[in-house]
């Protein structure tokens, strides 16, 4: 079955994405407790970066996908709501204190996990 098949699913894709959300769930919940949602945007930003030069590199194609998806599920829509309400560093505040970047950064994520990662 190759790459593509059975094996690599079921042994190693599955398991990966699954504690990769693990992961990231827990480090999102922590950061996003302790820091403003700018602060918090730039993280989802990178570590989503990241994860996809890793994955490039070392895993099937068909895993980035799959792995962007995850991410995005885990630092995104997971918080979508408390990106945009919170009061002390969300949505409005940003658009009030022109922080035109993070709300930049806001909207490409959104957008993304709307899309599915793609």
């Amino acid at each position: 079955a190759g790459a593509e098949g059975g094996v690599y699913v079921g042994l190693f894709e599955r398991p990966f994405l699954e504690e990769t959300a693990r992961f990231y769930s827990a480090e999102s919940s922590a950061f996003l407790a302790a820091n403003p949602v700018a602060e918090y945007l730039r993280l989802a930003a990178r570590r989503v970066l990241e994860e996809e030069a890793r994955c490039g590199a070392c895993f099937a194609p068909r895993t980035m996908g799959r792995l962007r998806a995850a991410m995005l599920r885990c630092l995104v829509e997971r918080y979508a709501g408390a990106l945009v309400e919170s009061e002390a560093s969300g949505m409005v505040w940003l658009m009030r204190n022109d922080r035109w970047e993070s709300l930049r950064r806001m909207f490409l994520l959104m957008r993304d996990a709307e899309g599915g990662g793609v």
